[in-house]
């Protein structure tokens, strides 16, 4: 059994089961401050699926990107859990599961752009070439890596790689930037789908090791850089 979790947008859980590739069970809480909540959803998660801690597999987790703190919740909480268990851990882009979730029904060929809320007025965003698609886990290509960036940047690089279709919520919410495309329904990464296209993507032979989060900027709070005076200059 595998536990997913995502905290690039609130925070979404899953358990899937590997041998009928099936997704148990799900949770999401929209909104950052629910990262303080991660371990009694989890917990909860699997009391209701009849699920204990000894049972789990594998922990697969979003790298993001993200705000700062909920991302370092998520990788935190998944690599003590992974850790604890004595289990593999697997991570994959946020971005990318998003990707993988609008993929399953569209053709080979084609681009999507993925686009979420960065705030400071800004999005992170990515491309991804559909390669093969269907129910399980679509195959894809990475065309234009991570990014954040001004809506207005944004969709000007998502254009210049050839995106017709956009998933994310920063569509939504900056909507004059990214009219071009043709929105898809999928706002955020899903606990479910990151559980079961990180499980196609092992069986592909992918190293997921890489854990580390997809900040992309620096921190919203920072240290000084060196001590000010309170006397003015000499």
């Amino acid at each position: 059994m595998f536990l997913a979790l995502d905290t690039s947008s609130g925070v979404s859980v899953a358990l899937y089961d590997p041998t009928d590739r099936s997704v148990v069970a799900e949770s999401f809480l929209d909104g950052a401050r629910h990262t303080e909540h991660l371990m009694p959803v989890i917990d909860n998660l699997l009391t209701g699926a009849g699920v204990p801690r000894r049972d789990l597999t594998a922990v697969c987790v979003g790298r993001g990107p993200g705000p700062f703190t909920g991302l370092r919740v998520g990788l935190a909480t998944a690599h003590t859990l992974a850790f604890a268990l004595r289990v593999p851990q697997h991570a994959v882009s946020s971005l990318e599961v998003i990707a993988a979730s609008a993929a399953i029904d569209r053709a080979p060929g084609d681009v999507l752009g993925v686009a979420i809320d960065a705030r400071r007025r800004e999005a992170y965003y990515a491309a991804y070439r559909v390669e093969a698609a269907g129910p399980a886990a679509p195959v894809l290509t990475e065309v234009l890596p991570p990014s954040v960036g001004k809506p207005d940047a944004a969709a000007a690089a998502l254009s210049d790689a050839r995106v017709g279709s956009l998933a994310g919520a920063a569509g939504a919410i900056y909507p004059e930037a990214f009219a071009q495309f043709t929105a898809i329904d999928r706002a955020h990464a899903e606990a479910g789908m990151l559980a079961r296209y990180a499980h196609a993507l092992l069986e592909r032979g992918a190293d997921l090791t890489e854990a580390t989060p997809l900040y992309l900027r620096k921190p919203d709070a920072e240290l000084p850089s060196a001590r000010k005076s309170t006397l003015g200059p000499r």
